[in-house]
């Protein structure tokens, strides 16, 4: 399991606090193929104290896990941090589902909160994406703010392990009718940062890449003035709840206005799941902008790194 920024430095609170010596275990590589299943995420972590306890996981509490608990627990008492491979062949079907394949795990006894980690965690407050990079033939930990240096959420050269980390995504609702109200409730499960739209505290033109505004008012001066701001800025998400023809018309009328770029306005906002309730709405809009805005981000940079 892959936790988020956030999680991750709460995780790490978390055992620190503990007061017991612990390890960290990163995924930092995983072939391809059907014996490395998509579960297995390059960057998922899980950490293991000397007592036993142990918090995440790298393999969905597979036998991948215990080998890493195994190989953990090795490091703790030899105080040395190292890449551990793991390779078992299919030996059995329910083997094959959750114990083959080639993994690269990196195991490192962790003291504290590493400092880049800190820096990270202040650039991330600041709403500005940066690279953490971990060395591990010298166990550096290094961070940088170029982008491209990560060419997608996470790299490794076989000696460089680099991960991306970005700010959360920031969710602005005009309106507060049912679908408002669930979307608002939803995005806070997901930690995403969510507030109604509010004219004297917001301004849609400043909202950035891992920022969305979705309109659920069905007012269509208040549509058309927010979104005429919104993109102006390069806002990840743009939706408005509607039918796909007033969504057109809405495009339709922005362009005469001469607004830019309608075509990244989303309507109607959110994913059809097949049911109607005010519920599947919102977690079909949810769902859509979070992939949108995280898919946009990764895709963005890749180009950039074609042509760097």
């Amino acid at each position: 399991m892959i936790p988020t920024p956030s999680e991750l430095l709460e995780q790490a609170t978390h055992m620190w606090r503990r007061g017991v010596p612990h390890a960290l275990v990163t995924l930092v590589h995983s072939g391809e193929g059907l014996q490395n299943p998509p579960s297995r995420k390059v960057g998922a972590r899980m950490w293991v104290a000397e007592d036993g306890h142990i918090l995440g996981s790298v393999g969905f509490g597979s036998c991948v896990d215990q080998a890493a608990r195994k190989q953990a627990l090795e490091a703790l008492w030899q105080q040395t941090p190292f890449l551990y491979r793991h390779h078992m062949e299919n030996l059995t079907l329910e083997g094959s589902l959750s114990c083959t394949g080639n993994l690269t795990l990196w195991i490192e006894p962790v003291s504290g909160l590493f400092p880049c980690w800190k820096q990270a965690q202040n650039l991330l407050e600041q709403r500005t994406s940066c690279v953490l990079i971990t060395r591990t033939h010298s166990t550096e930990h290094a961070l940088t703010t170029n982008l491209k240096a990560c060419p997608g959420r996470t790299h490794w050269d076989g000696q460089l392990f680099m991960e991306r980390w970005d700010p959360p995504i920031r969710l602005l609702i005009a309106g507060e009718n049912d679908v408002a109200q669930h979307l608002f409730a939803l995005a806070r499960m997901m930690d995403h940062q969510v507030e109604f739209f509010d004219p004297a505290l917001h301004d849609p033109s400043s909202l950035d890449a891992f920022s969305a505004l979705v309109i659920t008012s069905h007012q269509y001066d208040q549509e058309v003035e927010l979104l005429s701001q919104a993109l102006k800025g390069p806002a990840g998400y743009l939706a408005v709840l509607s039918s796909a023809s007033r969504a057109e018309r809405l495009r339709e009328y922005l362009q005469d206005l001469g607004v830019q770029d309608t075509e990244r306005i989303y309507g109607p906002a959110g994913w059809d799941l097949g049911v109607s309730s005010s519920k599947a709405i919102a977690l079909g809009i949810l769902a859509e902008l979070t992939a949108k805005i995280h898919t946009a981000a990764y895709r963005t940079e890749n180009l950039e790194m074609a042509r760097w």
